[in-house]
């Protein structure tokens, strides 16, 4: 009895250092986990980033230094050289966590999870990468997934606040105003007065005044231009894309928003498109500028492509805007690589650790590989540059276009010209613009090039190579003489 009680104590002793190793190492395997998923996610630090975005969206005088910033600092956030901690448990590790769970049991607490499925931090960042490349669409899908799938591990405060605060951001962009209000108030009810609740306050007050953009415009007496100027300020992209599509025919003005909706909510190809398109234009020289420096930061910054940004520093010294050219070469010497739309953090399962299953499960949900998302932007750009290599080389072989000479010093381009109520109604290859006839000088074939201009009135037709306003007539000048003609009876002018 004696020996079998000597026996018993040693092994009781040998137990129970086994399991309180068992419990510590559970622990610290727990807390390395959670330090490590700390030091990937910044949650305070995001949402301050996402405040600053917040701000330089609503702010019409933004520069484009601190937007390059910003996305510099977002981009540098999750990356972390693609490292996501991993907690694979081993035996001691779950022998750990089951005692811990039967103590957490008798007292009525919730268990802990033997195994931390990492399919939670790959969806965080996945669905940050995203956000910040400014495809809310997809990136609400991922926090929609994270919420409804990995709801076990979205219970400490910042995790809430970070994960509903940034799928209200998306809801927002991607136009479900009231469902974003609502992610925004639990925001607050979890982390109030945290950089959460400020972040999630200052979208309120955008989402105010989209209702307000909204309400606007539907009203008839109100400019569109402005209605659209106020959905862009208040970040209501999906409304102002909606409204332009209805109609081909837009002003320049028009169209600069537009595309700068479309870059916001994405679609980068087809907003490379309308920025081609109004950076190559004169009539407009401040619509142009604007366009091209949009046109600058994707090939410096978001695509980091040569080609566009060829085109887009040939229109600045066209334009006499270099200093834009040196803001951005400046802020974006930093970025290295295909530019911050390429995710290149995505990282590939090499972890001997991580079974078959799960490595499919991370292969699933990634974002595009490099090369997919890179094949998809190079076709995309192919085709719009080759459109526009298109629209240059009709531009500089087809100079027969009228070239309108206004008494306020603007030079304007037109293909066709036709009068109501005293206004020229001016198509040119892209878009139509009003002019009011009292400032028309004269009229002349761009180039000097050889063609005819064709002047049609209610009464008579006439032939010519050059028109002069004289009070209130036109005066067309041809190789037969010279013909006049009254404004008020001129139905058009274009080129024969």
């Amino acid at each position: 009895m004696a020996i079998k009680f000597k026996i018993l104590i040693p092994s009781l002793f040998i137990l129970l250092g086994f399991l309180l190793t068992a419990i510590y190492e559970q622990k610290i395997a727990q807390l390395n986990w959670s330090v490590g998923k700390n030091q990937l996610f910044k949650y305070e630090f995001s949402s301050e980033l996402l405040k600053k975005r917040i701000i330089a969206q609503s702010n019409e005088n933004s520069d484009l230094s601190s937007e390059i910033r910003v996305n510099l600092e977002e981009a540098n956030l999750f990356s972390n050289n693609g490292i996501i901690p991993t907690y694979r448990p081993t035996y001691i590790q779950v022998i750990g966590t089951t005692l811990v769970n039967g103590v957490r049991f008798l007292t009525l607490k919730r268990p802990l999870e033997e195994n931390i499925h990492n399919g939670f931090l790959q969806k965080i960042q996945n669905a940050f990468y995203y956000e910040r490349t400014m495809r809310c669409d997809k990136a609400k899908d991922y926090y929609e997934s994270i919420l409804s799938e990995h709801s076990d591990f979205v219970r400490e405060a910042n995790d809430i606040a970070f994960v509903r605060l940034h799928y209200g951001y998306c809801l927002f962009v991607t136009g479900d105003l009231e469902k974003a209000l609502e992610n925004f108030r639990i925001v607050k009810e979890v982390r109030p007065g945290s950089s959460f609740s400020e972040s999630a306050h200052a979208i309120e007050k955008l989402i105010e005044e989209a209702k307000v953009a909204r309400a606007t415009q539907e009203s008839e007496t109100f400019d569109k231009r402005r209605k659209l100027e106020l959905l862009l300020r208040s970040g209501d992209f999906a409304s102002i894309i909606s409204e332009t599509e209805k109609t081909d025919t837009e002003t320049p003005e028009v169209l600069l928003i537009r595309a700068k909706a479309l870059e916001k909510t994405g679609r980068f190809s087809d907003a490379l498109g309308q920025y081609l398109s109004l950076s190559a234009q004169r009539e407009k020289p401040n619509i142009a500028k604007s366009a091209n420096a949009r046109l600058l930061l994707i090939g410096h910054v978001f695509l980091k492509d040569e080609r566009i940004i060829t085109i887009a520093e040939n229109n600045a010294k066209a334009l006499g805007d270099q200093k834009t050219v040196e803001v951005v070469r400046s802020e974006s010497k930093s970025i290295s690589g295909n530019g911050l739309l390429d995710p290149s953090y995505a990282r590939e399962s090499n972890d001997p650790n991580i079974s078959k299953q799960d490595q499919e499960t991370e292969k699933d949900q990634k974002p595009e590989t490099d090369l997919g998302r890179k094949d998809l932007i190079n076709k995309e750009l192919d085709a719009q540059l080759a459109s526009y290599s298109g629209i240059l080389k009709k531009k500089n072989s087809d100079s027969n276009v009228l070239e309108l000479e206004l008494s306020d010093g603007r030079h304007l381009l037109a293909k066709f010209i036709q009068l109501e109520s005293n206004v020229f109604k001016i198509k040119t290859s892209t878009y139509g613009i009003d002019v009011p006839f009292s400032l028309l000088k004269s009229i002349r074939i761009k180039n000097g090039a050889s063609g005819s201009i064709l002047i049609t009135s209610d009464s008579k037709k006439g032939v010519g190579t050059e028109i002069q306003h004289v009070g209130e007539s036109l005066i067309l000048k041809g190789q037969s003489g010279e013909m006049s003609f009254a404004d008020k009876s001129i139905r058009s002018i274009h080129l024969q």
